[in-house]
């Protein structure tokens, strides 16, 4: 009898659903372990002084879907984007982070097709023709890489980065079924959607992920959380086109079609 192919999503809990429902159209067995944690800024004060300026920035920039709703629902917020909105560019790092702001009301002026802070800053140069002179505030993970406020940077622009939000790793025993279940060939398939929530599981396979490669299907959701993966020792089988779960979950189905991987 054949089996369906059984996909861990290692996304926080708040956000597996969407991944858990594409894979299961795709005729996966999905299985949400989220590997990280998402927790609000040890200090909200600089964000809000932040927000509360608004209008002095020429672009607010958003590399996450968890930084659209931390600095929207700030108490701040409605007053500072009303006040601004009629001046300010809005940056979206991904189709993904792009929706999230239309959720609240904000319109995206330049959105980063293939997602990350990489490809934002890339995308918002040709859009501003030159960011030199340019303020830019955005708002960040307390782990994010500084890659883009040191390419705005390197171009001339004054970029802001107050933490938003915190990434965490979830205790230890929360991954015991999952490292089990891998020991166990119990798995097919693992999806990956930022290099944190790589990291994370890695912790508790040895600090690395070399055991994986070539014994179950990785996938990352863009290019950043793919060289995460290749710097854990495990290479991405599948890296999605676009950073959305719907395109994660069709690049999957794809590749399973075409190694036949489980009968």
């Amino acid at each position: 009898m054949s089996r369906l192919p059984r996909i861990v999503v290692t996304r926080e809990a708040a956000d597996a659903n969407a991944v858990v429902d594409a894979l299961e159209r795709e005729g996966f067995d999905s299985w949400a372990v989220p590997t990280i944690a998402i927790g609000p800024p040890l200090d909200p004060a600089p964000l809000d002084a932040a927000l509360a300026g608004l209008s002095g920035f020429d672009w607010l920039a958003f590399t996450s879907i968890h930084a659209v709703e931390a600095a929207c629902t700030r108490p701040g917020w409605r007053a500072a984007w009303s006040a601004a909105r009629t001046r300010i560019g809005v940056g979206a790092a991904g189709p993904g982070t792009a929706a999230q702001l239309a959720r609240f009301g904000v319109p995206v002026t330049v959105t980063a097709q293939l997602g990350g802070a990489r490809a934002l800053a890339a995308a918002l140069v040709p859009s501003t023709g030159d960011v030199a002179g340019t303020r830019v505030l955005w708002p960040r993970a307390d782990i994010a890489s500084l890659e883009l406020a040191d390419m705005l940077t390197a171009g001339g622009a004054d970029v802001v980065t107050p933490i938003a939000y915190r990434t965490h790793a979830v205790p230890v025993a929360d991954l015991a079924l999952l490292v089990a279940a891998l020991a166990d060939d119990a798995v097919q398939g693992v999806t990956f959607f930022s290099p944190s929530s790589a990291n994370s599981l890695a912790r508790v396979l040895g600090g690395t992920l070399g055991r994986l490669a070539g014994r179950v299907t990785l996938a990352a959701i863009g290019p950043t959380t793919a060289d995460a993966l290749t710097d854990l020792g495990a290479p991405p089988d599948v890296v999605a086109p676009v950073p959305t779960a719907r395109a994660l979950a069709e690049a999957l189905a794809r590749h399973f079609a075409r190694t036949g991987a489980v009968s």
